[in-house]
């Protein structure tokens, strides 16, 4: 008997347990969801407030330009450079004597040069600085991720373009005669330095008019004469050519822009066409936006989005001024000296607000999600967009 009542009494305690643990369980289950909807909830919610990351101030030394680098910034002026990180460390800075530096990078790499001057430096992500005499006075530079770095010159009669290494060898020399091939307007570098888009105003009387020259170094550009793996003509002038990743290449005029693929050789994708004349443009690894007249329709501006396939992605009128746009991730952003504007593309407003105590010069992203670095006139801070307000 005392066998069976102690089997008996074991049998409701382990019972009782079990019961126990499904109710724990459940409540367990029953929080998660609940702290599930909630936060799916907040996540549908504008952010109204921002966190300062980090803050810095921007020195006695003024800038001449700001460029985004890596995940944070490199400051350039004419007696050095420096770059930060995101967090406000600095990564790396370099000396030199510039009379009028401008700058490029790419990733990890970047390249200053002195434009109407013959040198140019290049630095890699440690900081090493390397630098070359060139012939003729630079008018622009591009640099990629390999630390292969495109030189624009000009002797008064000619232009050239050559590509160096690091080390200052020079691999190709582009050389083209403005009374017979146009005036150069823009250039770009791909990423892995192998691929060169220009763009060349060319005048007809009073017409203008514009082409591009695709340009290979691999090994199939070598079955081309001087490396040219295609020619596309327009009618008007095209002032902005931009990769948007190692093989795609994204070109603006005033009222449309063009999508080219080139994995080896160009080939047009989409032309974009604009009802109205782009104020305003730019483009990711993933997406190009372009920022059009809206005034006759009622708002200020109406900003598009389209993916490297030339998909629409995002298209919504804009009634407040703003005075730049960015592509951030999946987010576009909007400002001006001092609010900010950010929605992501499927057209949800993630942040609208003035942002206090900013004199708002310049944003850039930091390649992490919700946070932006924002420039003012004296410092640059780090910023993330957060929720203030309690459930």
């Amino acid at each position: 008997m005392d066998r069976d009542r102690k089997k008996s009494s074991g049998k409701r305690k382990k019972n009782m347990i079990g019961r126990i643990a499904v109710v724990l369980i459940a409540l367990l289950v029953i929080a998660a969801v609940v702290w599930f909807g909630l936060w799916y909830k907040r996540q549908g919610e504008p952010y109204d407030g921002i966190e300062i990351v980090w803050n810095g101030t921007l020195g006695r030394n003024a800038a001449l330009q700001y460029v985004p680098y890596s995940n944070g910034y490199m400051k350039v002026s004419r007696d050095g450079a420096e770059a930060v990180n995101s967090y406000g460390s600095l990564a790396w800075n370099v000396s030199y004597d510039m009379n009028q530096p401008i700058a490029a990078s790419c990733r990890e790499y970047a390249a200053v040069g002195d434009c109407g001057g013959k040198i140019v430096y290049m630095m890699d992500g440690t900081g090493a600085l390397y630098w070359k005499n060139v012939p003729y006075p630079i008018c622009e530079i591009e640099t990629s991720a390999m630390g292969v770095t495109a030189i624009r010159m000009n002797d008064g009669m000619a232009d050239y373009i050559q590509l160096i290494t690091l080390a200052g060898e020079v691999l190709v020399e582009i050389k083209t005669l403005e009374n017979k091939d146009g005036f150069p307007i823009d250039m770009a570098l791909s990423e892995d330095g192998t691929k060169l888009v220009t763009s060349y105003l060319t005048l007809d009387g009073t017409d203008a008019g514009g082409w591009l020259s695709f340009y290979n170094f691999g090994e199939v550009g070598q079955n081309y004469s001087n490396n040219l793996a295609g020619v596309f003509k327009y009618d008007e002038v095209v002032p902005e050519v931009r990769f948007m990743d190692n093989n795609t290449v994204c070109v603006f005029r005033k009222e449309a822009a063009a999508i080219y693929t080139m994995p080896e050789l160009p080939e047009l994708v989409a032309e974009i066409p604009c009802t109205q004349p782009i104020l305003r443009a730019d483009v990711s690894r993933d997406y190009l936006a372009v920022v059009t007249d809206n005034t006759a329709n009622g708002t200020v501006a109406r900003v598009q989005v389209y993916d490297k396939k030339a998909q629409l992605q995002f298209d919504r009128n804009i009634a407040e001024e703003f005075d730049a746009v960015l592509l951030s991730g999946e987010d576009i952003v909007f400002y001006n000296r001092s609010a900010c504007l950010v929605m992501n593309l499927s057209g949800a407003l993630k942040f609208n607000s003035p942002l206090e105590g900013f004199t708002i010069t310049d944003i850039m992203p930091t390649g992490e999600k919700d946070k932006l670095i924002v420039f003012g006139e004296t410092d640059v801070s780090t910023i993330r967009m957060i929720h203030t307000k309690e459930e």
